[in-house]
């Protein structure tokens, strides 16, 4: 069994449950997850009637459960493994908007615009996911932070059926209108690790990250290939699609190996660093043309260091410039 439980001062509230039975056949393990993030906004809407802003209050409640079995991985920093799972996930998006109003800002009045809260889901889905992930990687001290001479690979297959929201109907009890998405949903990754024979610790690597869906579908369930883990030098929602192809291209090296040194509770070890080029795209229907293509450079810095003398532990910085607007 593992759990979690975070809150912050706006309590925003983030929860993870996860039960494994690991006996029920061999190397076959079945687990049971919970996922449950609630976040409170803010918000500010244009009332033109009365010509001023109305402040709300929006409280969302993400659910999402998976049911499974398969060979699990509990150890990402191995060398070589094999594992596989199939689950089930629903999952359940809410929002409530609390009561709210707004002056009118000719007459001083105010206006009560929902005197009572609102409540509507505006996602219910079901899907069925099957994965499996390979990794092949010479033994060494730094594997973890320089994995070298191997190859990592991840294989994702899901069929998803989704309800997502429209819009409201003016009467009745259930006032959400949904649109219906039957689609199924790839996604894969691969890295590739080889050491440069002329000098020791010194890794190329090449990433290739692809995502398909088989029909259109609602933008809330594209692929975005910005962000930290996609193209990093745009922002994640400023590149999105239906399908998504990102190749990323690394140099690592070593900036200072065997430091030795304690840092707080930080026992610091190694320091790797790692310029970076990448490029990709994202598209709904057609596949675009290499001058359609985005690109970004950078540079990455790793740290390994152990926390308490025994905990590993791996920092990494990112800066990342945009080639293409």
């Amino acid at each position: 069994f593992l759990g979690s439980f975070d809150m912050n001062k706006d309590k925003d509230i983030f929860i993870y449950s996860q039960l494994t039975y690991n006996e029920l056949v061999k190397n076959t393990s079945v687990f049971f997850e919970i996922y449950n993030q609630i976040s409170n906004i803010d918000d500010k809407i244009y009332i033109p009637q009365h010509h001023n802003d109305a402040e709300r209050e929006v409280k969302f409640n993400l659910l999402e459960m998976l049911l499974g079995f398969g060979k699990l991985n509990y150890y990402e920093e191995s060398s070589k493994y094999i594992a596989w799972h199939l689950n089930y996930r629903y999952s359940k998006y809410n929002a409530v908007i609390q009561p709210f109003g707004v002056v009118n800002k000719f007459t001083g009045q105010y206006i009560d615009l929902l005197p009572v809260s609102f409540q509507y889901d505006y996602l219910r889905g079901h899907a069925v996911e099957a994965n499996i992930k390979f990794k092949d990687v010479k033994q060494a001290l730094d594997q973890g932070i320089n994995p070298q001479n191997g190859y990592y690979a991840s294989f994702n297959l899901g069929y998803h059926k989704d309800k997502f929201l429209k819009a409201f109907r003016e009467s009745g009890t259930n006032l959400e209108k949904y649109d219906n998405y039957n689609y199924f949903q790839a996604e894969i990754e691969l890295e590739g690790y080889y050491n440069n024979p002329l000098l020791k610790s010194h890794t190329f690597d090449a990433k290739i990250q692809a995502g398909f869906s088989s029909t259109k579908v609602d933008s809330f369930f594209h692929f975005f290939a910005g962000g930290l883990l996609g193209l990093k030098g745009y922002p994640f929602y400023s590149i999105e699609g239906r399908n998504m192809a990102i190749g990323s291209f690394y140099y690592r090296f070593p900036v200072w190996k065997n430091i030795n040194k304690r840092l707080g509770i930080m026992y610091l070890k190694n320091l790797y660093a790692a310029p970076f080029y990448q490029v990709g795209q994202a598209w709904d229907d057609t596949l675009p043309g290499a001058d359609e293509a985005l690109q970004d450079v950078g540079i990455q810095l790793r740290l390994e260091v152990n926390t308490f003398y025994f905990m590993p532990l791996k920092l990494f910085y990112e800066a990342a410039y945009p080639l293409d607007e």
